[in-house]
């Protein structure tokens, strides 16, 4: 009988360990890809809670910021993306995508100078 508890305490030792959570950067991946899946299928509102919930999971990684931004941007949230760009290329200075991104966007909101009359 001892050897059996012992055994049903193993099994449910080893079943309760697989079943613990992810961490929160595997949690952060899967809500990524959901999110560029989403993406995929122009389900974009979709993408942009996902790549929300995923910068939340792992804050200091500067592709979902920087997918998160241009979701924001394509909603027309301006100020928004601005500030997520910024905050990836503090995060990651180098990344080329990202400057870029960033560029393209101070680029559009830039005032344009009047036409001269013909």
């Amino acid at each position: 009988m001892n050897r059996i508890v012992r055994a049903t305490a193993v099994v449910l030792l080893f079943f309760l360990a697989s079943c613990r959570s992810s961490s929160p950067a595997h949690e952060a991946l899967e809500q990524a890809k959901m999110g560029s899946r989403a993406a995929q299928f122009k389900l974009y509102a979709e993408a942009y809670f996902r790549f929300q919930k995923a910068a939340a999971l792992a804050p200091s990684n500067p592709k979902y910021l920087n997918n998160l931004a241009v979701l924001a941007e394509s909603r027309g949230q301006f100020e928004e993306a601005v500030r997520l760009y910024e905050k990836a290329l503090s995060l990651a200075p180098g990344n080329r995508r990202i400057k870029e991104n960033y560029e393209k966007l101070q680029a559009y909101l830039k005032p344009r100078a009047p036409k001269p009359p013909a």
